[in-house]
């Protein structure tokens, strides 16, 4: 785990979790962390440019949540979203972009309500 992000887990919603059914099946009971969603990247991104973007979205969405900007984290996280479904079925299959795109939803939910 990097400094930045000392065990902040990720609750995933009920909502989340209805529309991305993966989390439930997830260890750790549907809880994520930023740095388990950088750590899979590698596993689900065949090329090694888009994984690089992506790991670097993630880990300053996660510097500008741990800061405090809120606004500044949910930005990159959409941009991210939207970077996944541009890349999908390019450098991303279409399996790992779901997984991934459930990751990113997870986040936004927990980045826009962190006490649950």
């Amino acid at each position: 785990m990097s400094a930045r992000c000392t065990a902040v887990l990720v609750p995933v919603a009920f909502l989340v979790m209805a529309a991305f059914p993966a989390w439930a099946d997830r260890p750790g009971g549907g809880c994520i962390v930023f740095d388990t969603v950088i750590a899979e990247v590698p596993s689900l991104v065949s090329n090694d440019g888009i994984e690089n973007s992506i790991t670097q979205k993630l880990e300053n969405a996660e510097g500008a949540f741990m800061a405090g900007d809120i606004g500044a984290s949910l930005g990159i996280l959409m941009a991210l979203d939207n970077e996944i479904v541009a890349q999908t079925g390019k450098g991303i299959g279409l399996q790992s972009a779901g997984v991934l795109r459930g990751d990113i939803q997870g986040l936004i939910a927990y980045v826009t309500n962190p006490q649950d």
